[in-house]
């Protein structure tokens, strides 16, 4: 007799560009053969964890259809997940399909009225009940009642079935990845050293409850570590199956002593394999000096070109209205000073339409992280409601008002052709609640497109520290001066009104997305972030960008005698779509502003500057080479002005973090005779 198939079906984030190796089919293949009463009683198919292959992958199995599929489901893949459950119930109707992950809605008692096509999910760690699924098919049994942790069909139409609490691993000893390398081995041949990337875990578990989370169905949990016998041994294995980039899914890496030899032992591999090439991880948030032991390590191995900052918001209120409690900010400070101090850049990461926020609370939170003396990046990313998470509890919903959108979402780190027609993902957008209403919410998002333009791309960061520092002026009120200019300046104004527009259009349109076109230039292949369109559009009329905008701010602030020479200075160091590799560009320097802008850079809280020493005569540099923040001499080529134009973004503007990819050149800052 054939043994049954089983197929384990977890489509990346992205296709080609952004694919990982399959974990989920060998965590659960791995726990079945060490604790199944038969391992050999079942034949695992290849997995499906290709986006772009996920048709092709299933007419593979076309002439021995599974008799079990396992779902592994999250935002960026349910809809794909659905269609798999559709294919393998019409190819085999008594195939039993098994969801899990964060995103299967086990609250809603009308989902498996919704989605006929899945018999159960799998909340929680899925291991154990999984391996209880398995065992219960073995005996030809086809009632999993006695299975904890599931949610079933309930009889006779009524609402579906809990069966209790999850059973979870308590140990972790041997490694998934290394048991199943024969797979790995046969993919990264297939694909090319790499080409691959890695999820990778050492522990489980969030002790928090943040009601916008949902990591893994782990969070207000205890958190189990692996042995770290196999935290030592995937380390070495992730280097020297070369694999490019790991995404480590512990939810705050660094909340135990032990992190640190682990950032080690990563960094060791790094050095000894060079791979692999980077890594992201959520930073523990109430251990800042662990926080800057770890990244000091990562950032020395190159696998980590910057510090990440998860503060969310920086209003105690509205945080607490999330159920977010952050470090107080003198220690965020502490981290920043002590990361500058090591010439590590951080990013913040914030999110926008938190409830109880508005406007008002928005704004100052986007001043005082500029006050910590973080000026790189901020990646904002909209409050979103995970099936899940409590923010998607009706009681929480009620009590907030929240109301929400389905719409499509892109990921900071994929960049979406404008041919593309799938890839991106439908998420539940928060886009009003008690506290700011859908206006607000277009304001917020537009006023954030243009501070993260002018601020983070370095288009008006300089004057905003010269007056910040020299003249007492605070970032917050700079940048209320920016948006009424943006608002009510000739040139400026349409731009203003246009990522308003788009805004707008994501509340009314279903299929509206998150991001732009710059549809005047065509050679560019790819869909921007708003920020980024409002800095090409900007760079593209920017010789009268500035000078109104040096009008504006002379009139708003006549105290600031030097503030046009500081913006003229800044309006030189940005690296524009005309620049010409050899050419070289020419500053004229009657004040030492390289020297105050190193200070200025340096600073997490007020400290009182002089006025920048006079330079007499007037000093002529000229920067021969320009460079971007990764090193790379900069050189846009010959061809039509769009072509050039086209080849700038992709080597200073390309993706939204300005720590990597820097629109202003730093040979120039400070900028010697």
């Amino acid at each position: 007799m054939e043994r049954p198939h089983i197929l384990i079906s977890e489509p990346n984030s992205a296709g080609e560009q952004y694919a990982f190796l399959p974990y989920v089919w060998a965590v659960l293949k791995s726990y079945w053969e060490h604790h199944g009463s038969q391992p050999d009683a079942f034949t695992w198919s290849d997995p499906i964890f290709r986006r772009d292959t996920v048709a092709a992958d299933l007419e593979r199995h076309a002439g021995v259809p599974p008799d079990v599929v396992g779902l592994s489901c999250y935002t960026w893949n349910w809809d794909l997940q659905l269609a798999v459950a559709r294919w393998s119930k019409a190819r085999n109707p008594r195939c039993v399909v098994v969801a899990g992950g964060p995103d299967p809605d086990y609250k809603d008692p009308d989902f498996f009225r919704k989605h006929r096509d899945i018999d159960m999910i799998v909340v929680k760690d899925g291991e154990i009940p999984f391996t209880q699924i398995l065992e219960t098919i073995l005996a030809g049994g086809t009632d999993f009642s006695h299975v904890p942790g599931l949610y079933l069909p309930g009889p006779n139409g009524n609402p579906h079935l809990f069966t209790g609490a999850a059973l979870t691993p308590a140990t972790f000893h041997y490694s998934p990845y290394i048991e199943q390398s024969e797979l790995y081995e046969r993919i990264v041949e297939e694909t090319g050293p790499g080409k691959m990337n890695a999820t990778w875990e050492t522990n489980r578990g969030c002790p928090y409850g943040c009601s916008f989370c949902d990591w893994g169905s782990a969070t207000m949990s205890k958190v189990r570590k692996f042995d770290m016998s196999r935290v030592d041994a995937e380390a070495a294995w992730l280097g020297r199956m070369k694999v490019n980039f790991v995404f480590l899914a512990d939810a705050n890496f660094g909340i135990l002593a032990r992190d640190i030899d682990i950032a080690e032992r990563l960094a060791e591999a790094r050095m000894e394999h060079g791979h692999p090439k980077f890594l992201y991880y959520s930073s523990a948030k109430n251990n800042p000096e662990r926080t800057v032991d770890i990244a000091r390590r990562l950032h020395a191995a190159q696998l980590t070109a910057l510090h990440i900052l998860s503060v969310q918001h920086t209003d105690l209120d509205v945080l607490s209205a999330t159920d977010r409690s952050n470090i107080p900010a003198e220690k965020y400070r502490e981290v920043v000073a002590s990361l500058l101090e090591l010439g590590i850049p951080s990013e913040v990461q914030l999110i926008i339409g938190i409830p109880g926020d508005d406007p008002e609370r928005w704004n100052a939170c986007l001043g005082e992280i500029m006050e910590w003396g973080v000026h790189e990046n901020y990646t904002v990313f909209p409050y979103s409601l995970l099936p899940n998470a409590p923010a998607a509890d009706p009681a929480f919903m009620v009590k907030w008002q929240i109301e929400a959108e389905d719409r499509f979402l892109t990921s900071p780190a994929v960049r979406r052709l404008k041919t593309a027609t799938e890839g991106y993902a439908r998420s539940r957008v928060v886009v009003a609640s008690r506290t700011f209403s859908r206006a607000a919410w277009v304001g917020m998002n537009a006023h954030t497109a243009f501070v993260k333009a002018c601020h983070n791309r370095c288009l008006t960061r300089l004057p905003a520290q010269y007056l910040r520092f020299v003249h007492d002026v605070p970032y917050r009120e700079f940048y209320d001066a920016i948006n009424e200019f943006a608002r009510t300046d000739a040139g400026v104004a349409p731009l203003f009104a246009q990522v308003e527009r788009h805004f707008e259009d994501f509340l009314v349109n279903p299929d509206a997305s998150d991001e732009m076109l710059l549809e005047e230039i065509a050679e560019y292949a790819f869909y921007v972030d708003p920020s980024r369109w409002v800095f090409v559009k900007t760079c593209l009329q920017i010789d009268e960008f500035y000078r109104t905008l040096s009008g504006f701010l002379a009139a708003r602030f006549p105290q600031a005698e030097h503030l046009p020479s500081a913006i003229e200075y800044q309006a030189r160091l940005v690296i524009r779509p005309d620049y010409e590799a050899g050419r070289g560009v020419s500053l004229t320097l009657d004040r030492d502003w390289a020297e105050l802008f190193e200070k200025a850079g340096r600073l997490t809280r007020h400290k009182k500057l002089d006025e920048p020493a006079a330079l007499r005569p007037v000093v002529h540099v000229t920067i021969n080479e320009r460079k971007s923040r990764g090193g790379a001499s900069l050189d846009f080529g010959t061809g039509s002005p769009a072509e050039r134009c086209a080849r700038w973004i992709d080597q200073t503007v390309k993706f939204p973090n300005s720590s990597l990819w820097s629109n202003f050149s730093p040979v120039g800052v400070p900028v010697r005779p």
